[in-house]
């Protein structure tokens, strides 16, 4: 999990909270919430087959359509509708995140690595 720690690095609170102001969530429940949705996310981008990075609204929707909400919810001890909630609220914010973590890196498509293989370039950048 240090690897996703650092993916969201500093933006982790302003992720916590632009969740209890938008969704609902108590500052708790963000603060579990963000580096499960963060892990989610990056296995889910992993998934998809021709991800385009470039495209972000396109992105966000095909990585949201690769996540167990159920699966998710339960492990931050939130309902569905909550856990889907956050993830519309968080997911533009995390991906814009990593597309700027990913600047001095080369871009964001370095991080998903060629065939949406995103796990295994931030695995690769991160030393795990």
């Amino acid at each position: 999990m240090d690897f996703l720690k650092q993916l969201i690095g500093e933006k982790s609170s302003e992720l916590v909270a632009g969740l209890v102001e938008k969704t609902g969530f108590t500052a708790e429940q963000a603060e579990k919430f963000v580096p499960a949705a963060t892990g989610s996310v990056v296995e889910a981008a992993q998934k998809v087959e021709n991800l385009d990075p470039s495209n972000l609204g396109h992105a966000t929707q095909s990585i949201m359509d690769k996540i167990d909400i159920s699966a998710l919810a339960q492990q931050v001890g939130i309902d569905k509708q909550l856990a889907q909630s956050g993830l519309t609220a968080l997911l533009p914010n995390l991906l814009q995140s990593l597309q700027e973590k990913a600047g001095a890196l080369g871009g964001l498509a370095s991080m998903f690595g060629k065939g949406g293989d995103m796990l295994g370039g931030i695995g690769k950048m991160f030393g795990k």
